[in-house]
């Protein structure tokens, strides 16, 4: 799917699909054994997906039928450690098509460069395919991986 083939839409409409989506990905994760998915939780997950809504930054795509392609949550930051910087964060990407990932990168990138960020912060604590994942942030985002998450969950 090609990035002119997608419309923005920038409203409420798609949250429900949304955490639908996430949903799907967090059942995965624990039919995977994730170390996370004891901590899950999903009545959480929609307050936030409306305080992302509220506070950063929440852009769904549709295809050129009208139908819901993905999201792209956001948000922004500063960087404790710079001068003067601002980081783009991914908060979330979830797709339901083959490519959105692509589509969700060049936004990202877009929105970076229109609110002068220096910086985007991407990770993916929901995913279950490193390598899929890998390859949409490092080949197709020329993301650079720069440090590794350790996570260790408090029992």
């Amino acid at each position: 799917m090609e990035t002119k083939e997608v419309e923005e839409v920038n409203s409420i409409k798609y949250l429900e699909d949304t955490a639908k989506l996430i949903e799907k990905q967090v059942d995965l994760m624990i039919a995977e054994g994730s170390p996370l998915s004891g901590i899950v939780n999903l009545c959480y997950l929609r307050d936030y997906l409306y305080k992302v809504y509220c506070h950063g930054r929440i852009t769904s795509f549709e295809d050129a039928e009208g139908n819901f392609i993905g999201t792209v949550g956001s948000s922004f930051a500063e960087m404790w450690w710079a001068q003067k910087s601002v980081c783009l964060v991914e908060e979330f990407v979830v797709g339901n098509c083959s490519g959105f990932g692509r589509i969700a990168l060049r936004y990202l990138d877009r929105v970076a460069k229109e609110t002068n960020c220096k910086v985007i912060s991407s990770g993916n604590f929901l995913g279950t395919q490193p390598k899929m994942i890998e390859n949409m942030y490092m080949k197709h985002g020329k993301f650079d991986l720069v440090r590794q998450n350790f996570i260790k969950v408090v029992h």
